[in-house]
Formats: structure tokens, C-alpha cells, sequence
């Protein structure tokens, strides 16, 4: 869950939505602890390295995008979050 500040208080949400947003850098191994996500697009960023293969294990994710980043090495469990581009 993504816990975000209102004027009315807290609030949870399953949306984890950055995509398109020039991030650059390694994807953190603790992204594979959003285990609440359903929504979770990373697309068209640069991120690079490895995927880590706990963020493709995700149960609850049915909307879940990697594409259009620049990963050195995408594992089995991965692969089908990625489009390759050439």
C-alpha cells in the first residue's frame, strides 16, 4: 500500500503509478515488499540493472508494467513485464 497525506487524514491505495518519469537508477530490491499493489507501472523510465525477480512475483498486481527502461538482465519470471525494444 502507498500511504499518502490528505487534508482529511491518511489514506491507502493499491496505485503505485511513476511511469514516464525519467526515473533513473536500479530498481530497489525493496520494491519486491509491495505486496498490496494491484496497479504498479514503472514503464518509460531509465531504470538499468536487474530486475529484482520478488517485484515479478507480486500475487495481487494485474496491471504491472517494466517496459521502456534500460535493464542489463530480465529473469523468466520477468519477461513478460517487459517490452524489448531495439
Amino acid at each position: 500500500m502507498v500511504v499518502c497525506l490528505t487534508k482529511f487524514g491518511t489514506c491507502k491505495t493499491p496505485v503505485f503509478d511513476v511511469g514516464g518519469n525519467l526515473l533513473t537508477g536500479p530498481i530497489p530490491q525493496s520494491f519486491g515488499c509491495l505486496f498490496a499493489m494491484e496497479f504498479l507501472n514503472l514503464a518509460h523510465n531509465q531504470f538499468y540493472g536487474t530486475i529484482p525477480e520478488s517485484l515479478c512475483r507480486l500475487s495481487n498486481a494485474y496491471n504491472f508494467s517494466l517496459s521502456y527502461n534500460f535493464f542489463a538482465k530480465v529473469g523468466l519470471v520477468c519477461r513478460r513485464f517487459v517490452e524489448i525494444y531495439y
